[in-house]
């Protein structure tokens, strides 16, 4: 099959696309044998937002000095292969199909079903085995304790933040889910909390883990410098003046300082050095992360999706200065809290236009709850599609104003289609 069949497969496979639970992974684990048998160092990063930032500048970091990191992502924009990366670069087809076949042929020997995440995430530690890799970086699907990843013994754990979201499978407080993604953390190994303001069940979690928690604005932390740079401390180093991170956003310091923690606290040997960590914080970018396209109008594109993510939107929003009217393409899954996170956004977002990205879905619901969120006097259009809330937007933007497109990982990926088809 090609990796598309393969894909296709997988996502009909299962009888449900979330299936919360570790038994599946674990039974075929044990049957792939040698997973990272010759990775030194596993750095696992779970949190509500950012763990794709830390993950990319621990990754950044590492290859700059010189190791060969592999690095699982997740959810991917375009296409699946941005989910692994060797060395810096996407896994190509014919390496995924390689670990796709060993994965299947451990499914089958365990006799048991798996979601898409659950064998991607078993198919991405194969291929990063494959690739002889020195280290490996993984991201938190969802939550953490019954997330696929956490099949996997950790070097270093990472937690960014711990809010609402997903609520359905995680809990309904934020204490609940602060439980859920402390679950990543494990007896005598570090376990990196990158927020100061952390729910006091997340650090309760931890300790009565036994990890070794390091908390930012306690064990190590992130300082804006006199020089313009910012200064780090933590884990018994010292770097000073560092270049601000190329991803924009004040978030964005909070989310490099944790992967310095992190990298600070990995096992003797691979400490990239202050060279390396410069280089990876002046290069690293994910798209989609507060990402400014010039032009008349200018567009910002972020992929918050839920409370917590769409208020750092909103600050960088702010920060960007004086726009005369600012216009938002918002589509959220139906899943999603989207009044929490249009109540966000309200103060930049003079109007919207919104739509589903669930296939076949309802935009109505999603437009009564920016309305809900920002007043009856708001302006909110119904689209049917991304496309067409999109060409709106620029049609009814003046060239000094503002587009910013958020509220999903769809909208994102809709719009970078939208700008290869233009290219």
């Amino acid at each position: 099959m090609t990796l598309g069949e393969w894909l296709g497969l997988l996502e009909r496979r299962h009888p449900l696309g979330i299936d919360m639970g570790l038994g599946r992974t674990g039974a075929v684990l044990a049957r792939m044998l040698g997973v990272f048998s010759g990775v030194g160092a596993v750095v696992v990063v779970g949190g509500t937002n950012g763990k794709g930032s830390v993950c990319a500048f621990v990754e950044g970091a590492l290859n700059a000095a010189g190791f060969r990191c592999g690095a699982y992502f997740s959810p991917h924009l375009l296409r699946f292969n941005e989910r692994v990366r060797i060395g810096g670069e996407e896994a190509g087809d014919d390496a995924l199909l390689d670990a796709f076949a060993k994965t299947e042929k451990a499914r089958l020997a365990a006799g048991v079903s798996l979601t898409y995440f659950e064998f991607a995430t078993l198919a991405a530690a194969q291929c990063i085995t494959d690739a002889d890799c020195d280290c490996a970086v993984l991201e938190v699907g969802m939550g953490g304790r019954l997330d696929a990843v956490n099949v996997f013994s950790p070097s270093v754990s990472v937690v960014t933040n711990a809010g609402l979201d997903h609520c359905e499978y995680l809990g309904g407080t934020v204490a609940e889910i602060a439980r859920e993604k402390a679950g990543i953390f494990r007896a005598g190994v570090a376990a990196v909390v990158g927020d100061s303001d952390a729910p006091r069940a997340l650090l309760d979690a931890a300790e009565e883990k036994g990890a070794r928690v390091m908390l930012a604005g306690r064990e190590f932390s992130g300082t804006v410098s006199a020089g313009g740079g910012w200064d780090f401390r933590g884990g018994g180093r010292r770097l000073f003046n560092l270049p601000a991170p190329m991803m924009r956003g004040e978030h964005q310091m909070q989310n490099a300082a944790a992967a310095l923690a992190a990298l600070s606290a990995l096992p003797g040997g691979f400490w990239p050095g202050a060279g390396a960590a410069r280089r990876a914080l002046a290069t690293v970018a994910l798209p989609g992360r507060a990402q400014v396209f010039a032009g008349e109008p200018v567009t910002v594109v972020d992929v918050a999706h839920n409370p917590p993510a769409a208020a750092a939107l909103e600050q960088f929003l702010f920060a960007m200065g004086y726009f005369p009217r600012t216009v938002a393409v918002f589509g959220m899954h139906e899943r999603k809290d989207a009044r929490a996170t249009a109540l966000e956004l309200r103060r930049r977002v003079d109007e919207w236009f919104v739509f589903s990205p669930d296939e076949g879905g309802d935009c109505s619901p999603l437009a009564a709850a920016v309305r809900a969120a920002c007043g009856g006097g708001t302006v909110v259009n119904e689209c049917a599609d991304f496309g067409e809330a999109l060409r709106r937007a620029r049609a009814g933007a003046g060239k000094n104003d503002r587009i910013t497109v958020t509220g999903s990982f769809s909208a994102v990926a809709g719009f970078f289609r939208s700008k290869m088809r233009s290219e």
